[in-house]
């Protein structure tokens, strides 16, 4: 009996061990990228700011010259009153609190879509981050890679993990 019970042992023994090895050889390869750091070094991230940069200047250059002109009414208004009739007074005053009104609202419009093209653009470069890590991963034998950005994904990682360097020289190819 002593002997079945040994060799049970050495039996357990020896499958544990089996055991434990085989999930060391189940090591994954971890490693992360700084994501800020990935998109300010990423060579398309300066071609669509440069763009955004132009369109934003047209919108607010076509937004500048009618304020412009409104501006240059509000001063013939205001120089010109005196000569006016009551009647042609109200109605001017009223034209032209409609057009402050309706330059408001295409001021705000133009916010609202320089906003809109801002978020457009970091989710194109995200996306595009997003799919070259993929395939950067599976071509480096990467079972995981982390994104980094300071916001409580990963708060710290030790620099041997890094990959952001790799991952920009690639990016840029």
């Amino acid at each position: 009996m002593n002997k079945i019970s040994t060799f049970i042992a050495v039996l357990a023994l020896l499958f544990s061990g089996y055991t434990f090895f085989q999930g060391m050889g189940a090591i994954k390869r971890v490693a992360y990228v700084d994501i800020n750091k990935v998109i300010k070094g990423y060579s398309r991230t300066n071609e669509i700011k440069e763009e955004f940069e132009s369109q934003k200047e047209e919108l607010n250059s076509n937004r500048d010259s009618l304020f412009q002109s409104f501006k240059s009414n509000m001063i013939d208004f205001e120089q010109n009153k005196a000569n006016l009739s009551a009647d042609r007074l109200v109605e001017l005053e009223k034209l032209l609190e409609q057009k402050r009104v309706q330059l408001n609202k295409y001021n705000q419009a133009i916010q609202q879509k320089i906003q809109q093209e801002d978020v457009a653009n970091m989710n194109l470069l995200l996306g595009d981050i997003n799919q070259f890590l993929k395939i950067y991963g599976e071509q480096e034998g990467y079972d995981l890679i982390l994104g980094a950005n300071g916001s409580g994904n990963i708060m710290y990682g030790e620099s041997a993990i890094d990959i952001s360097e790799e991952v920009i020289q690639s990016l840029n190819l």
